[in-house]
């Protein structure tokens, strides 16, 4: 009798170890199951008279446009142009991605929906993983010299980046929606110059990121590849920026948060090669120690 117990526990014993084998073989086999392949970059062309835009989906959460009124415009089986400002254009394309809606004007990724008007060239983004409507960019004063975006704030309320520009002395507030500073101008007709400030000459320096942010992580960034000045206008509903150039090409990404954007830009235009510390020597400044110190 005490040896069937035993040969049947040991019968149990050996079955529940299979069984655990079997079980850990489905879960490492469903973790180690592959990412679905990228299906390549995506461009999509909507045409409404002489303007022309052409939406380029580099990823699940990154688009890249161009937008004109000097149609009808490149092929869109041509990568669109970039300047120097961008570093990285051998993406893969998103995961997934769908057209559909009247006149295929809902683009969809795993990520991201964009609905295109087809009438006005206007464009609605949506990030899907919050089922958040972020904003619409809509074309203004596309046929003039002077053209550029209307932006609208949608449930975001508050504008980080865009470069530097001293505004208010000792106010380190960074938002571009602040009541006093919601208007982000060229230091001159190029766009870059040192401005005088508080005694000083402090840098006007334009990077074209605009940070969009709300409540509960609601955000995306709007990179414009754009050479020409910029000024944008955070002051009314919708905000706007303008600028020279006969196309307007920008980049909207989205993300789960700020630091992501900021990963995802920084991978859009390179970083800067930094050597290591022990290269750059011994310096000393007189802001660095007091005088009389040891």
């Amino acid at each position: 009798m005490k040896r069937f117990i035993s040969t049947s526990s040991t019968v149990v014993l050996a079955i529940g170890l299979v069984f655990t084998g079997i079980l850990a073989s489905c879960l490492v086999a469903r973790a180690q199951a592959p990412a679905p392949a990228p299906v390549g970059v995506q461009r999509v062309k909507f045409t409404s008279g002489n303007n022309y835009l052409i939406l380029e989906f580099l990823n699940d959460d990154l688009v890249h446009f161009e937008l004109s009124a000097l149609g009808p415009g490149p092929d869109p089986a041509s990568p669109l142009f970039t300047t120097p400002q961008v570093f990285k254009t051998d993406y893969a394309g998103p995961n997934s991605f769908t057209q559909s809606g009247v006149g295929g004007n809902t683009l969809d990724t795993a990520d991201m929906k964009v609905v295109v008007d087809t009438g006005s060239l206007c464009v609605t983004a949506t990030d899907k993983t919050k089922s958040l409507v972020l904003t619409t960019l809509c074309p203004l004063n596309l046929a003039q010299a002077w053209k550029g975006l209307s932006i609208a704030p949608g449930g975001m309320q508050n504008v980080y980046g865009l470069g530097e520009q001293f505004i208010q002395w000792g106010n380190p507030n960074g938002d571009w929606t602040v009541s006093g500073r919601q208007q982000r101008t060229p230091g001159d007709n190029f766009g870059n110059q040192m401005i005088g400030f508080g005694g000083g000459a402090d840098g006007n320096a334009q990077i074209p990121v605009m940070y969009a942010v709300g409540a509960n992580n609601a955000n995306y960034a709007l990179f414009l590849d754009q050479i020409e000045k910029q000024s944008w206008d955070f002051s009314g509903n919708p905000w706007n920026v303008q600028m020279w150039g006969d196309q307007i090409r920008g980049y909207l990404l989205t993300g789960k948060d700020l630091p992501t954007l900021r990963q995802a830009y920084m991978d859009l235009v390179g970083r800067p090669p930094v050597p290591p510390k022990k290269m750059f020597g011994l310096w000393v400044s007189e802001f660095g120690f007091q005088q009389g110190a040891i």
